[in-house]
């Protein structure tokens, strides 16, 4: 019954403990769970509670979680749903939707597990009187991940020793729930559109964050946390390291965030992971997957969309305003080249 959730958790209590052993000073608290990561291994007292819920399927569960995210006003309402990423529920025969039905049945009870393991570090929090004045980032790596196949893979989530015994794709609750999870964004983990790096961000710190009475709108991103934790600490991060120069940090402190203030951000967002780019500024994203070339980004693959007015990126703006296509094409490249994103190139040697 060893599980990766339980275990990491069950650590992180024993280093607060050791940590709060007569030492008077802040703690840092990296905890990274492997779920809801695949394979999608669970227990099955988790599984079982949530076999037959998902058996109206992705096309209902995308339009229900459309409409509770415009009414908590996460999402606005003139903003598209984007397309099905692959078949329509309706198309299934029955076999095959309790085989889905089941696969998304285990990513629940993963997160569920997740679930709980947090609620048992927040109660050691409280019940060491640590709860209110700890500062707590909850967040997730990259949007729901779509690799194992459209429909998750040959693998049968009934035969649970085989199922559990199998690392890779197999395991995997497909494109299309990712489609369901993702919901209203276009794209999975992996691209840089909605769907691969919009995340959830949860700050929770009760004696300093306050209710605003909504949800807070300036885009963040992953490089902001350091400067948030050095910001809120009072600690000061090093310009050398056993004689080295450390690189300049980058981000910036969401400190402001926690009163409901603007960020002040200066520079633009940018993002690159395995060719996909993109780079937010003001309301535009740029975004393109398969973009660079010697030389430069190729231009004729970038996809612009106007944010305020269409974050789910279902109407490209790219042909209609081609200066701002290149403008800003021309600024992610000075970025990519500083930071270097594309490989040197191999230094010749004399035979």
């Amino acid at each position: 019954r060893y599980y990766t959730t339980d275990a990491f958790t069950d650590y992180a209590i024993r280093f607060i403990k050791e940590e709060q052993s007569g030492k008077d000073r802040p703690f840092f608290l990296y905890l990274a769970y492997t779920s809801p990561h695949w394979p999608l291994h669970a227990h099955q007292e988790e599984v079982q509670k949530y076999v037959g819920k998902y058996m109206n399927g992705w096309d209902a569960l995308r339009e229900e979680r459309l409409e509770r995210q415009v009414k908590m006003g996460l999402i606005d309402e003139k903003w598209q749903l984007s397309d099905r990423a692959h078949v329509a529920w309706d198309t299934l025969n029955a076999k095959k939707k309790k085989d889905m039905d089941m696969r998304m049945a285990y990513y629940a009870a993963m997160i569920d597990r997740m679930d709980q393991n947090i609620g048992n570090l927040i109660k050691h929090l409280k019940d060491t009187g640590e709860l209110d004045n700890t500062l707590i980032l909850f967040m997730s790596d990259n949007g729901a991940c779509q690799e194992g196949g459209n429909l998750g893979g040959k693998g049968n989530p009934f035969d649970v020793e085989a199922w559990e015994d199998t690392y890779g794709a197999s395991a995997s609750y497909g494109m299309v729930w990712a489609n369901a999870s993702n919901t209203p964004f276009r794209m999975f983990k992996h691209f840089t559109h909605e769907g691969g790096l919009s995340t959830p961000l949860i700050m929770h710190w009760p004696e300093q964050v306050k209710k605003t009475g909504g949800w807070y709108k300036e885009p963040a991103y992953l490089v902001d946390i350091m400067p948030t934790l050095l910001d809120v600490s009072g600690a000061k991060y090093p310009r050398k390291f056993s004689g080295n120069k450390i690189k300049t940090l980058s981000g910036v402190s969401l400190k402001p965030a926690i009163t409901g203030k603007s960020l002040k951000r200066k520079s633009p967002l940018f993002f690159e992971h395995e060719d996909n780019a993109a780079i937010m500024m003001d309301n535009w994203k740029l975004v393109g997957s398969k973009v660079s070339i010697p030389g430069g980004p190729d231009t004729s693959k970038w996809e612009l969309y106007n944010l305020s007015e269409d974050r789910t990126e279902t109407k490209d703006l790219s042909g209609e305003m081609p200066e701002l296509r290149e403008r800003l094409a021309k600024q992610w490249l000075e970025w990519a080249n500083k930071v270097s994103v594309f490989p040197k190139p191999a230094k010749r040697t004399n035979d």
